[in-house]
């Protein structure tokens, strides 16, 4: 059986404030997460994101051209590449960032992962990813997947059931595909010849 093994490790997140800087640590690493066929790991060197909610607590998916969907509340605060840290798929990067605009702590977090792009990567195009985050508490984790408070200490964990954790194996599977999304230019001018060319059809009937 294929699972998520989870490898702590030191995630240090430099929060900013108004009032005062805070350092948060969160201990965070992941072992073999999956591409779509819930077997293969992501290759070396995948773009992997973390991403917040900063109002409405709801995530938007991705589109070919956007990684937040085009989501003005959506937020990617990570990106990084899978180092392959503990075996093929797997990945421990420290990460820093700073709390701005609408970001606050207590802010929804989701894990995403794209098998077939790196981080140089500047739209998502049509191509799977994986996700994952939840609302309780993981096994071996001291939160959830939010935010966490300024001055704080926190392991967050990815778990499935033969790691055992409470998630099943599918959870660490890239299971998404998005579509190609023609401009909106194109539809309009799809439309329109469509049109002309019935019109164009109505009066050649008209005529005999």
């Amino acid at each position: 059986m294929h699972y998520i093994r989870v490898l702590l490790g030191s995630t240090a997140l430099l929060i900013s404030s108004l009032s005062a800087y805070a350092s948060v640590t969160i201990n965070l690493g992941g072992d073999e997460l999956f591409q779509s066929d819930d077997t293969t790991p992501i290759p070396l060197n995948s773009l992997i994101q973390l991403v917040a909610s900063t109002t409405d607590s709801t995530f938007t998916l991705p589109t070919t051209t956007s990684f937040t969907g085009g989501s003005a509340d959506d937020q990617v605060i990570a990106s990084f590449g899978s180092n392959n840290s503990s075996g093929p798929g797997s990945f421990l990067q420290p990460v820093m960032f700073s709390y701005s605009g609408n970001f606050n702590a207590g802010d929804p977090l989701i894990l995403r992962w794209w098998p077939s792009l790196t981080t140089g990567a500047l739209t998502p195009g049509a191509t799977t990813f994986g996700q994952f985050r939840t609302d309780n508490v993981e096994n071996f984790s001291t939160i959830a997947w939010v935010a966490p408070a300024d001055g704080t200490t926190n392991d967050l964990n990815f778990l499935d059931t033969a790691g055992g954790g409470s998630e099943p194996n599918s959870a660490g599977a890239a299971s998404f595909t998005t579509a190609p999304i023609p401009e909106t230019s194109t539809v309009v001018c799809a439309f329109l010849c469509a049109g002309a060319l019935a019109f164009h059809a109505i009066r050649r009937r008209a005529a005999r």
